[in-house]
């Protein structure tokens, strides 16, 4: 029986550790990726001497309300 319950999670781990790899391996790529972009802004700005564009702007938030509020005659709430 201890056989059966230490292979099961020595599994489990290797399981784990195989899932934990690929988000890491994930999670370094977009890292790389970002610092690719990044590098090529910042040789842009020094090749051409201007400063770098501005953010771009925050898309719109939108307040929920309640079905039982609509019902009584309110109207969507969009803060712009």
């Amino acid at each position: 029986m201890g056989h059966s319950r230490d292979g099961r999670q020595l599994i489990t781990l290797a399981q784990k550790l195989a899932r934990d790899a690929e988000r890491h391996a994930l999670l370094s790529e977009s890292l790389a990726n970002q610092a690719d972009r990044l590098m090529v802004a910042g040789l842009k700005i020094l090749q051409t001497g201007s400063s770098p564009p501005p953010p771009p702007p925050q898309p719109p938030r939108y307040e929920i309300i309640p079905s039982a509020s609509l019902a009584k005659g309110h109207q969507w709430v969009f803060d712009f």
